[in-house]
């Protein structure tokens, strides 16, 4: 009796396709190196920082509900989720975009009750950008950021470091 509770059990759930929930997280790195400006237009939830790193590095995480692991694969094949860089005619200024700036509803066919019904997926998709600290934010929303100028001289950096303590009570 117990082998046949198992097999029962087992043969309704084998032929039934999983769909459930997906997880990917997707990195990113973009060149710094001869670029004085830098432009975030990326989709998502967007939370940007900046980092000892010398390079921009993004990081996607893509939650992705009530669907399949096929339909997970295909939307990452087809870019759904990356990020591009552009630096026309070799600029100062690099900007970061998503490769999909629409990136419309997913929706899925499923049979329930023997009706051919359509869904929504239900996706959550947060990006995280790091931003090397020798560029600073230019808007509130730190979406644009400059290359803070460049110290030669040691006597110019203490003159710096005295005004911005002066006044404040510190040493």
């Amino acid at each position: 009796m117990n082998k046949l509770v198992v097999l029962l059990f087992f043969s309704l759930f084998l032929g039934v396709q999983s769909h459930g929930q997906y997880r990917k997280v997707v990195h990113q790195t973009f060149e710094t190196d001869s670029v004085d400006q830098i432009v975030i237009q990326l989709v998502g939830d967007l939370v940007i920082e900046s980092w000892p790193g010398n390079i921009i590095m993004t990081e996607t995480t893509v939650n992705i509900f009530d669907a399949s692991s096929g339909l997970v694969k295909h939307m990452m094949k087809a870019g759904r989720y990356e990020s591009i860089s552009e630096r026309p005619n070799e600029s100062m200024i690099l900007t970061i975009t998503s490769k999909d700036q629409d990136r419309r509803d997913i929706k899925v066919r499923r049979k329930v009750g023997g009706e051919l019904v359509e869904r929504k997926v239900f996706e959550l998709v947060d990006v995280r950008v790091f931003i090397p600290e020798d560029f600073t934010f230019m808007n509130e929303e730190k979406t644009h950021w400059e290359r803070k100028p460049e110290i030669e001289d040691e006597t110019e950096a203490e003159q710096l470091q005295k005004a911005s303590t002066k006044g404040t009570g510190t040493p």
